[in-house]
């Protein structure tokens, strides 16, 4: 029962982490490119120092590794300091 109630706070740790980040895009990019883009962005999980979100389509995937991976990778670096990669995978595959 422990660990179940360590993995559910690390996930809303993780959660408001991404929730916080999405603000930093938000301030960033400014509303027009938040909204096309980035704000149905979805936090899943962290696995092995991989941040995981998806997107509903691959082309949105890829829109979103061309353009802004880099930048969302700085931004969660700075809050989470084991962070490596991200991934980044439309809905379709899960």
């Amino acid at each position: 029962m422990s660990n179940q109630i360590n993995l559910k706070n690390n996930f809303s740790n993780d959660k408001a982490r991404w929730d916080s980040l999405q603000q930093s895009l938000l301030g960033l990019y400014g509303k027009d490119v938040f909204t096309s883009w980035l704000q149905n962005i979805n936090f899943t999980k962290i696995n092995f120092n991989t941040l995981v979100l998806n997107v509903k389509t691959r082309f949105i995937r890829d829109w979103i590794v061309a353009h802004y991976a880099d930048k969302i990778l700085d931004l969660y670096k700075k809050t989470r300091y084991k962070y490596y990669k991200n991934r980044v995978s439309d809905l379709r595959k899960n």
